[in-house]
This record gives C-alpha cells, structure tokens and sequence, in this order.
C-alpha cells in the first residue's frame, strides 16, 4: 500500500491537480483489483474503506497545499515572463535615464566648451583694445612732447629777441644819450659864457656895485644851468627807458600772441589726434563687439540645436517605450481574455460561439 501511495504522489506532482484523481482513480481500482478473489464480503469492504481512507485524506491534503515545495513548468514560465517584463520595464526606465544623463553630460561640456572659447576671445580682445590704447598713449605723448619742444622753442625765440633788443636799444640810447649830454654840455657851456659876458658888462656899467655881487650871481647862474642841464638828462633819460619799455611791451605782446596761436594750433593738433584715436578705438570695440555677437549667435545655434536633437530622441525613447508598454499591455489583456475563454464552462462556450 505505501508503494501505492508514493505511485499516486508523484503522479499527482508530476501531472498537476487535475490528473491526481484520474490517477487516485486508477490507484483505488488497482487496489480493488489486488483483494485475493479467496476473501469474504465483509472482510473485502473493509479492506477497501482502509486502503481509500488515507489516500482520499492525503489528496486533499495535497489539493489544499498546491504543492508548495513543487512548481508546474506553466507556473515557472508565467514567473520568468513576468520577471522579464519587469526586466523590460526596469531596463527602459535605465535607458531613458542614461539617454538623460548622456544628454546633461554632453550639454554641459557643450557650455563649458562655449564658455572658455568666450573667455579666449575675450582676452584676444582685451589685449588687442591694451594694445591699442598702450600705442595711443605713446602717440599722444610724442605728440605733446613734439608740441612742448616748438613752444620752448619759440619761447627761446623771443627771449633772444628780447634779450637782443634790450641790447639794441640799450646801445642807442646810450648814444643818444650821450650825445644830448655833449649838446646839453655845449649849452651850458654857451649859456654859461653868455651870462658871464652879460654880468662883466653889467658890472661895468655899475649895476654890480662890488665884484663879490658879481660872483656871487654867476655862480646863481651857473647852478641854475647846471640845474636845468642835469633835469634835462634826466628826462631824456626817463625818455628812453618810456621808449624802451613800450618797445619790450611791444615784443612781449606779439610773443604772448604767436605763442596763443601756436597753443591753439597745436591744441587743435592733438585734438585731431585724439579724435582719429577714438574713432579707431570705436571703430575696434564696434569690430570686438560684432565678433563676441556672432559667436554667442552660433553658441546659442548650437545649443539649441543639441537641445532640439536631445528632445528628439527622448521623445522618440519615449514613443518607444510606449509603444512596448501598449504591445506588452495588449498581450496581456489577450493572454487574460484567452485564460477566461478556457475557464468558461463548454455549454457557454457553445452558446457563445453559436
């Protein structure tokens, strides 16, 4: 009976719940079929409710287990089917990050790769714009000092005139001034006589009564010639130096005229000079400007154009991956819908079907 019932449990494993009756079935028959033909009625009955009894009572036990240590094929395939869908679902949702993940990564040295080649430029430019305004300055200053040089040179110009005038008119007037000295000295001279002439006669003729009176008035008279001679030179003398100072005035006034002048050509000078400068300096900002422009239209092109095929193909990632999700979605349903058709009883089936 015990290699009986291991028959009947291995059978019941092997086949499933369905096939385990038919083979209790055929066990319980065999069974019957085993009783010696030489056995009483009473003793035969007995035999079969002792053989049937624990049988039946491990069936059921093993109906209500399922068989929990043993798997049907069927069962297995339905795990790995569902562990490779949740595999697909798993690997998809991997996919689509790393597909993000790629798309940041490549994003990012997309920008960093735009922000140095902006940085480059911008040094390229900043040391061109140095550059520039370094050879301004020189050019300025050569300017200036070219300026301040003919400024010192005309100064020098009229500082030797001056001085050379001065000479000039300091040897004329000494001269002059001699020469009214000896005109002044022939004056007095004849004045002098004349009054001594006028006093002997005067003398003689009793209007000095004494000889002290008569010196006495000469020499009066001598002082007063003296008196007006020496006032005389003096003005000539203050004459002179009226002359010679208007005629220093004079020169100072046209060097103090040529020199404004010259200030105001040369101030005009360097304005065209630095207006030229600024004009260039504008026209190479204008020039920076219009490069660093053009480079953050194509930068930004490129972005935008990385970014518009990162979107694509997420987007497509995405079509994709719903796509499988609906097929898988749609086989399920089908392989359910197909499960229920099965499990309907015949007489439904038919009914269905007609």
């Amino acid at each position: 009976m015990n290699q009986f019932q291991n028959r009947t449990i291995i059978r019941v494993g092997d086949e499933g719940s369905q096939h385990s009756g038919v083979s209790s079935h055929r066990s319980d028959s065999s069974l019957v079929n085993d009783v010696p033909p030489s056995a009483p009625a009473g003793a035969s009955v007995s035999a079969q409710e002792s053989i049937h009894r624990p049988i039946n009572d491990e069936m059921a036990t093993l109906r209500r287990s399922r068989f929990s240590t043993l798997r049907t094929t069927k069962l297995i395939s339905k795990e790995m089917e569902e562990h490779n869908r949740e595999n697909n679902i798993y690997e998809q949702m991997s996919g689509y990050k790393r597909l993000r993940q790629q798309h940041r990564k490549e994003l990012k040295q997309l920008e960093e790769r735009c922000a140095v080649e902006m940085e480059m430029l911008k040094q390229k430019t900043d040391k061109e714009y140095e550059q520039l305004i370094n050879n301004f300055s020189k050019e300025l200053q050569r300017v200036r000092n070219s300026q301040n040089a003919e400024k010192d040179k005309k100064s020098r110009e009229f500082d030797d005139m001056e001085k050379k005038m001065r000479r000039q008119l300091t040897s004329q007037q000494e001269n002059e001034l001699k020469a009214f000295s000896n005109a002044q000295k022939k004056e007095y001279k004849y004045n002098k006589e004349r009054a001594k002439s006028v006093y002997t006669l005067s003398l003689n003729i009793i209007r000095f009564p004494t000889r002290t009176v008569y010196e006495t008035a000469l020499k009066e008279r001598k002082a007063i010639l003296n008196a007006r001679r020496s006032d005389a030179e003096a003005g000539f003398v203050r004459e002179q130096r009226l002359a010679m100072e208007g005629e220093i005035r004079k020169l100072r006034r046209t060097r103090m005229t040529t020199l404004h002048e010259l200030e105001e050509k040369l101030a005009a000078e360097e304005l065209r000079v630095r207006s030229g400068q600024l004009e260039m300096s504008h026209a190479l900002l204008r020039k920076h400007h219009e490069q660093t422009k053009e480079l953050e239209y194509a930068q930004l092109n490129e972005c935008q154009r990385m970014k518009r095929r990162h979107m694509d193909a997420q987007h497509e990632a995405e079509t994709s991956n719903q796509l499988q999700y609906n097929q898988r979605a749609q086989d399920e349903l089908l392989k359910k819908h197909a499960l229920q058709s099965k499990q309907q009883p015949k007489e439904l089936k038919v009914s269905v079907y007609l």
